[in-house]
């Protein structure tokens, strides 16, 4: 069998699976920052700085020139059907909003 094929299409599915949105990930008074809550809930897939890791289908979110709004619409999965990214759309709306606050900050 021919595994060495499969990895590449493996490799993102396997990637995602941490990038979940359960209640319990949303239970963390200690964040507090839009900056802490990116880290916690994005980075593992963008990557700490926001740049993203395009070779795995993660996009740079920094260079994107969506505004508070979209970024909102993104996070919580009202929009793009059948994207790769997780909805989080159980995530309360302040920790939304902090975290497209901080994506905007970051262009």
């Amino acid at each position: 069998m021919k595994l060495n094929l499969l990895i590449p299409f493996l490799l993102p599915v396997f990637t995602l699976a941490g990038c979940t949105d359960d209640a319990a990930g949303h239970k963390h008074p200690e964040l507090s920052s839009g900056k802490q809550l990116f880290e916690h809930h994005c980075a593992e897939c963008h990557q700490e700085d926001g740049k993203g890791k395009y070779f795995y289908g993660f996009p740079d979110l920094v260079d994107l020139k969506l505004d508070i709004n979209r970024i909102r619409a993104q996070v919580l999965g009202e929009d793009a059907p059948g994207r790769k990214m997780p909805s989080f759309n159980s995530m309360p709306d302040e920790e939304v909003q902090k975290i497209a606050e901080y994506l905007v900050s970051l262009k």
